[in-house]
């Protein structure tokens, strides 16, 4: 564990220090890798705040969103109630 957990907690609401919080009036578009970290804040104005999020990926999919190849062999191993599961 962290030795200074019990201090960092404490003031788990502070704004981390490499943090960037991005503005803009209407119409602002911004554009990030959503494989950074990021989060919403808190709305602290008095009108509301409205979002449009698009996400794009590319045309092949990602590893975790195909299914696994499996061989020949692991698919006779596993047997039909198995490969349902997969």
């Amino acid at each position: 564990l962290d030795p200074d957990f019990t201090a960092k907690a404490a003031d788990a609401d502070a704004p981390h220090p490499a943090q960037r919080t991005l503005t803009g009036p209407a119409g602002t578009c911004w554009l990030w890798n959503g494989h950074l970290w990021h989060s919403g804040t808190r709305n602290r104005g008095d009108e509301p705040r409205h979002a449009l999020l698009l996400n794009a990926w590319r045309r092949t999919p990602a590893s975790e969103q195909r299914p696994a190849e499996l061989s020949a062999a692991t698919v006779d191993r596993l047997g039909e109630a198995a490969l349902l599961l997969l």
